[in-house]
């Protein structure tokens, strides 16, 4: 897995290419933490270039925002494809998080 990040406007985009599972989690929490500027009130998780993720690493979505969310930051989630909409579906978490579908939105 691969994490960058970049600010769009008001929004900090971290872009992740690779997969997400259990070993990854932990690096992705770290990552987004310790790289979230102090004036961000937006988060973009890009996941375009994920093929996939397992409940592990939805856990780990769901700590980042609950943790934001108690800093007043917002989680968006970006670019899913169909098998990760559909654990997010399967697992009931899809009514917590908002979704962007393109860019361009942001």
């Amino acid at each position: 897995m691969k994490i960058s990040y970049r600010t769009k406007e008001n929004y900090q985009i971290f872009d992740i290419e690779g997969n997400i599972a259990f070993e990854e989690t932990q690096n992705l929490e770290d990552f987004v933490f310790q790289n979230i500027s102090s004036d961000s009130s937006n988060i973009v998780i890009n996941l375009k270039q994920v093929p996939y993720l397992n409940s592990s690493a939805l856990g780990s979505m769901v700590r980042m925002l609950q943790t934001l969310k108690t800093r007043n930051i917002k989680l968006y989630i970006m670019n899913i494809n169909d098998d990760i909409k559909n654990l997010f579906t399967i697992t009931g978490v899809m009514k917590y998080f908002e979704f962007i579908d393109y860019e361009s939105i942001v």
